[in-house]
């Protein structure tokens, strides 16, 4: 998985903070790199040479749609748009073809609507707030 987001540095500039993980089939998460103000070719090679032994196919590719990711690995990686960025990146679409919000809210619901994950009562528990200490160092381990 990549993803980027802007970040404040010194003396009020922008920048882009850049990060590709990893997730093993165990459901293990992997750094695979952390970027500053790093163009994504370049973290590409950065990736692959990481990844060199890693045969076409085995591995699936997430990112948010951003169009510099598109190629991503792309010969190496199986790649899929992350869902739960759709309503978002509709709404910038709709936007750039000149609706406004109210206009495009029946189009974002509609998608919402397709991605919408439901859990059937019962089927989850809330969390007890003695618990959380070891479900998030479960996280790091």
């Amino acid at each position: 998985m990549a993803d980027g987001t802007g970040l404040k540095q010194y003396r009020g500039k922008r920048g882009e903070l850049r990060v590709v993980v990893g997730v093993t089939p165990s459901g293990r998460l992997v750094p695979l790199g952390c970027f500053v103000n790093t163009p994504w070719d370049d973290i590409e090679k950065v990736i692959r040479a990481k990844l060199r032994h890693i045969d076409k196919g085995q591995l699936s590719f997430i990112y948010d749609g951003e169009p510099s990711l598109d190629e991503f690995l792309a010969d190496v990686a199986n790649t899929q748009r992350c869902l739960w960025h759709g309503p978002r990146g509709l709404y910038h679409s709709l936007w750039q073809e000149g609706l406004g919000r109210a206009q495009s809210a029946p189009y974002m619901e509609e998608v919402k609507r397709i991605i919408g994950v439901e859990l059937p009562h019962g089927s989850f528990e809330l969390l007890r707030k003695e618990d959380k200490k070891a479900v998030r160092g479960s996280w790091t381990s």
